[in-house]
C-alpha cells in the first residue's frame, strides 16, 4: 500500500512522522484513511492514468536468484 501510495505522489499529513503513519496504516486509523481517501478521490482522474502507466514506468526487483543468469542481467540494464 505504501508503494501505491508513493505512485500517487500521496504525502501524508504534517504532524505525523513517518512510523506513526505506518502505523496508522496498520490499524486502519480513520483520520488517515479519510485523509488517503479524500486525496484519491479528489484526483481521481489524474490516478487512473498515473495508476496505468505505473505499470510500465515503475523499476522491478529483480530476486538474487536471477541475478546470476547473464541474459536476465543484460535485459535489466538496457530496460534501467
Amino acid at each position: 500500500m505504501l508503494e501505491m501510495l508513493r505512485i500517487f505522489k500521496y504525502h501524508p499529513p504534517d504532524h505525523l512522522t513517518a512510523g506513526e503513519f505506518r502505523q496508522g496504516i496498520i490499524v486502519c486509523d480513520k483520520d488517515i484513511m479519510t485523509h488517503i481517501l479524500l486525496h484519491l478521490l479528489e484526483r481521481l482522474e489524474d490516478l487512473k492514468m498515473r495508476a496505468y502507466l505505473a505499470r510500465f514506468l515503475v523499476k522491478i526487483e529483480v530476486s538474487s536468484e536471477v541475478e546470476g543468469d547473464n541474459d536476465i542481467v543484460q535485459l535489466y540494464q538496457q530496460v534501467s
